[in-house]
């Protein structure tokens, strides 16, 4: 007895025999992803800018009927398009879709910028209680879970009123930022900065007074636009120290001599190419004991 196998063809997917079909299909549905990241990147821009002027209500709902029309329908994102796509109209599902994304992404994006700004002043405040603090945060060292505990009270709820419980490997990574828009601003050697023991009094004083004024700097948002991004491919981005990763030795830590690319290291009595040199640091940086296992050698 023979049978029949019957099956069903869909009528959204090409053919994959006929491959002009394919490869045109295929090529349509890139140029439209391509198009939608383009009006969500406008969107991102457009809701940053607003940010800076409107009031920080407007984008406290999580719930679509409300934050849509307190930003959707307020900006008048159904009429916007991507400054490389002017002529090009995306359907109007599409722009939804876009501008939920964006919208998350934003919001997300504005709770970490209120928790830096919650984190400055408390900052400057602990600064006044402790020196080794002080030193701990131009240094680039992580602070222990004691040290963390004024910062955490602080922040145990963002700027939208909702709890929050930020772990120490956040509340690290915040102050590393804070440490980044400060040095970016003023380039402090490593020796003024630790070394020099009669410096610290007068330098922590100008630390405490520019951190302080970043709460109030019309550019803060732009300067940490791009600052939040701990992962690559899903792995941690370690925050390296102030070091010179190149100069110092790979194997225990002690400075050597750099000379063009060569790093030389009169200790160990041999030479490594400076970039290998760096890069075995950083591989190193992640391995909490390699200062104590280095110094076996």
């Amino acid at each position: 007895m023979s049978s029949t196998i019957l099956t069903r063809t869909f009528s959204l997917l090409p053919d994959p025999s006929d491959s002009l079909s394919y490869k045109g299909f295929y090529k349509e549905i890139t140029d439209l992803l391509v198009k939608t990241r383009a009006l969500k990147n406008e969107y991102v821009q457009r809701m940053i800018s607003d940010f800076s002027t409107a009031s920080i209500e407007f984008y406290s709902s999580t719930s679509m009927a409300r934050f849509w029309q307190a930003v959707y329908d307020r900006l008048h994102f159904s009429k916007v398009t991507s400054p490389q796509f002017r002529v090009f109209e995306l359907k109007e599902r599409a722009k939804q879709c876009a501008f939920y994304d964006a919208y998350i992404s934003v919001r997300e994006w504005i709770k970490r910028v209120e928790t830096l700004k919650t984190i400055i002043p408390t900052l400057c405040e602990e600064f006044e209680k402790n020196e080794t603090l002080f030193e701990s945060f131009l240094s680039g060292t992580r602070l222990s879970a004691s040290q963390l505990k004024p910062f955490r009270t602080a922040t145990a709820v963002d700027c939208f009123g909702e709890r929050q419980q930020l772990s120490n490997f956040f509340l690290n990574n915040f102050i590393f930022q804070v440490r980044n828009v400060f040095l970016a601003e003023h380039d402090f050697t490593w020796s003024e900065m630790i070394l020099n023991k009669g410096a610290i009094s007068p330098l922590q004083t100008l630390v405490e007074q520019e951190i302080g004024s970043l709460k109030a700097s019309d550019a803060f948002i732009e300067r940490v636009l791009g600052g939040f991004t701990r992962t690559k491919k899903k792995k941690i981005v370690p925050v390296l120290p102030a070091r010179n990763t190149s100069k110092r030795c790979s194997f225990c830590g002690k400075p050597g001599n750099l000379s063009g690319k060569q790093c030389t290291f009169p200790h160990f009595g041999l030479s490594l190419d400076a970039d290998l040199n760096a890069a075995r640091n950083i591989v190193n940086y992640k391995k909490p004991n390699h200062a104590s296992s280095g110094a076996s050698h």
